[in-house]
């Protein structure tokens, strides 16, 4: 999205994350809304695809502004990390979704298997998604600020040469050292000038 790069600061500074976040979740949950009202016998094309269009759409405008909040919240050194964190609490989000959203619904053991059971309890789970979709929106809208992309800490992180000799590590294969060892180890080999 245009309106969340870095490099375009006047936009970000204007916008920030907190509105497409509130319009994103307030649309999944419009679209979560819209799959309650899908019922049996429903075409395709006026019962169920205008719910997936709007669900979607909710989708694409609210990951983007989680991911860079997320990755602005922390210093770049652990963006790294931000990034891991964010996607095992989405995993264990969705996870947990798809464990308690049936037996919220009523959906549990062999009702599975009774179709009508399962018409019963589709617009449940849906609606019960729905509310939690626009609680999400109220979160957002009260808790990020409109700030949230701007690094109050950019400039201010240690340069590698400054680190503590405890920090200054490296892996010879990946790649050079942050720094120099504070002691380097003396070579076995003699300087080029002093070989025979």
């Amino acid at each position: 999205m245009l309106i969340l790069s870095r490099p375009s600061g006047a936009i970000t500074q204007r916008i920030g994350p907190r509105i497409p976040l509130a319009i994103g979740a307030v649309l999944t949950g419009a679209g979560l809304l819209l799959m309650a009202q899908i019922h049996v016998g429903d075409r395709y094309l006026t019962g169920v695809l205008p719910s997936l269009v709007v669900f979607g759409v909710g989708l694409a405008a609210l990951i983007t502004p989680i991911i860079a909040t997320v990755l602005a919240s922390v210093g770049s050194r652990h963006s790294g990390i931000a990034s891991a964190v964010n996607n095992a609490f989405s995993r264990l989000g969705q996870m947990i979704a798809v464990a308690a959203l049936p037996l919220t619904a009523g959906l549990s053991g062999t009702a599975f298997e009774n179709p009508a059971r399962m018409a019963a309890g589709f617009p449940v789970a849906m609606t019960i998604a729905a509310g939690t979709s626009f609680a999400a929106a109220l979160l957002a809208w009260t808790t990020i600020s409109d700030n949230a992309l701007s690094r109050p800490d950019a400039g201010t992180e240690p340069v590698a040469k400054d680190l503590p000799p405890s920090l200054q590590r490296h892996c010879a294969v990946a790649g050079t050292p942050l720094a120099a060892p504070p002691n380097p180890r003396p070579s076995s080999r003699l300087p080029a000038d002093k070989e025979p």
